[in-house]
């Protein structure tokens, strides 16, 4: 496969190349090493207004794998037909982040000013090592849950970051140890090189 532009969704019953919507990857897993890099995959969330689901418990594995191609952009669908929100669950599989991402946009913004990604509660958001090494990573528009922290006192680790932004997206930071959305150890020669804005944090601590 080339860079171009693919498309997974949950139900499509056609080829399962990701060629289209009708011949979308059914599964994460599916598109998993078959996504090449700088390429646009477009993540059906169903028809406005209501929602997907992406089992991540069994063998569907998750972004940790599936969005480590470089440059590539993970988007939720941008019609009305594919723009409503995809429901992640992560709590049983691998972890839904991983270390390493390079040039990846990960986006649930469909424009209207909401988060079409969502991650079932106590998913695993992070592996081990978090979002580590991470270098031109965006997480955008993405509903994280409550999520248990992962390392230390928080529950979403960079270390190091570079060039990484999170904008608005959610988090509910729940554990007894909890008491920051996110540490890291940040760089870089610009201001503003590495961004958290426009995004709500709940620490119940």
């Amino acid at each position: 496969l080339t860079a171009a532009t693919y498309y997974i969704d949950s139900i499509a019953k056609g080829k399962a190349d990701g060629s289209s919507w009708a011949n979308a990857f059914p599964t994460i897993k599916a598109a998993y090493a078959k996504v090449p890099a700088s390429s646009t995959v477009y993540i059906s969330g169903g028809p406005s207004g209501q929602s997907q689901s992406y089992d991540g418990s069994s063998s569907d594995q998750y972004p940790g794998e599936f969005m480590t191609a470089s440059g590539a952009t993970w988007k939720i669908g941008q019609d009305s037909a594919h723009n409503g929100t995809a429901q992640f669950d992560a709590r049983n599989a691998g972890s839904w982040l991983q270390q390493g991402y390079e040039n990846v946009i990960i986006s649930g913004d469909a424009g209207d000013g909401k988060c079409h990604f969502v991650l079932k509660d106590n998913s695993t958001l992070a592996g081990p090592g978090n979002c580590n090494n991470a270098s031109g990573l965006r997480l955008s528009y993405i509903d994280f849950g409550k999520q248990p922290c992962n390392s230390g006192n928080s529950a979403l680790n960079f270390n190091p970051g570079h060039a990484v932004e999170v904008d608005h997206c959610m988090i509910y930071a729940n554990g007894a140890t909890v008491n920051m959305f996110s540490y890291g150890q940040f760089d870089g020669t610009g201001y503003d090189q590495n961004s958290f804005h426009d995004n709500t944090v709940i620490l119940p601590r």
